[in-house]
């Protein structure tokens, strides 16, 4: 038998929605940053070909300036806010 209440049980549902259509709108905004970030480095490196830089070299450099370094930024300040959070459950415990 369940114990749950009926509304109880549509809440969690509802809830389960929410958080599916929160993932789904987070990796849409993450694909749309890297996709901005491809075509901006493309464009400008379009307009630095105009300098007589090669145009692949230099879009793969602004790529990786414009995409890598804020994702590495991100992991990197992820990684550093789970420790602080490990040690303060260890700590306050």
């Amino acid at each position: 038998m369940n114990d749950r209440h009926p509304d109880e049980e549509s809440l969690r549902e509802e809830r389960r929605r929410i958080v599916r259509r929160i993932t789904l709108w987070t990796y849409a905004f993450a694909l749309a940053a890297v996709l901005i970030g491809l075509l901006g480095g493309a464009l400008l490196a379009w307009i630095l070909t105009g300098l007589g830089l090669p145009f692949l070299r230099t879009w793969l450099m602004l790529s990786i300036v414009l995409v890598l370094v804020p994702i590495m930024i991100h992991v990197g300040q992820s990684i550093r806010e789970a420790r602080r959070r490990d040690g303060e459950d260890a700590g306050g415990s």
